[in-house]
């Protein structure tokens, strides 16, 4: 299959997800021809983004998180130099892993659409994509569009699952691939892991969690559709919650329950 990827421009901890992702792919007859990478800003301005995460993290996880970024993006700039420092951010991905980019400002635009169809893209991956897919973007490819999603559907629809899932005092959470129709993290199931959470467990130990599974359970899903088996596990609507971002309240309330960020 020719897949194509649709991803953000994250800093924290997306470029190691794609890495092994992509070697995986690349030890299968499957090839990764393209990408597009999306601004992480949901339409906002990068002052109001920045407001956001820090209501949404506190002054001391915020300086933490800022600190992580700033890490990366000087190893992304040392890796350009030296590759042996490994991949810090998509750029370093792009250029390691030779990608072709496309860049648009819209994955529903007619330029985006007619490039898929032009090159008879076979599968479409979201992974953290700042745009919804509309129609005629899911039904270009010929296998149609699946999305990475950390949460075991069809609970945790929406943004920041994990976050709601420790706020909430989950004993686990997970990651789905499902298929996408234009109703959020909606379709159904190709495949589906548990990850246990732990008292001990921060937000940042359950992201890195989900990255050590992650990219195996995605290579399974494309294996899965590569092979045209037809299994799949309901993603029942009428079973769902949905949250969106997190406010400063909810943060407040994470913390006051005993949860870390860090």
């Amino acid at each position: 299959m020719k897949i194509f990827i649709v991803t953000q421009n994250a800093p924290m901890y997306l470029a190691g997800f794609l890495d092994d992702l992509l070697t995986r792919i690349g030890k299968t007859p499957h090839r990764v021809v393209g990408i597009c990478v999306l601004s992480p800003f949901f339409k906002k301005s990068l002052m109001r983004e920045i407001r956001e995460r820090y209501n949404y993290y506190g002054p001391v996880d915020f300086f933490k998180m800022s600190v992580h970024i700033a890490k990366n993006k000087l190893l992304s700039c040392v890796s350009r130099i030296v590759p042996s420092v490994g991949c810090h951010s998509v750029s370093n991905i792009i250029r390691r892993h030779r990608l072709h980019e496309v860049k648009t400002n819209s994955i529903n635009s007619r330029e985006f659409i007619d490039y898929i169809k032009a090159n008879r893209i076979d599968l479409i991956i979201s992974i953290a994509s700042s745009q919804i897919f509309k129609t005629e973007i899911l039904n270009a490819p010929v296998k149609g569009c699946i999305n990475y999603h950390t949460a075991l559907l069809p609970r945790y629809r929406g943004r920041q699952p994990l976050f709601w899932a420790l706020l909430n005092g989950e004993k686990e959470t997970g990651i789905s691939i499902h298929e996408m129709d234009e109703k959020i993290d909606n379709g159904a199931i190709i495949v589906q892991r548990a990850l246990p959470i732990t008292p001990a467990d921060t937000l940042h130990t359950i992201y890195l969690k989900t990255l050590g599974i992650g990219p195996e359970l995605l290579a399974e899903a494309i294996r899965i559709l590569g092979d045209d088996c037809k299994d799949r596990v309901a993603n029942d609507a009428s079973l769902a919650t949905y949250n969106s971002f997190p406010t400063k309240e909810d943060a407040k309330l994470f913390r006051s329950r005993g949860k870390r960020f860090f």
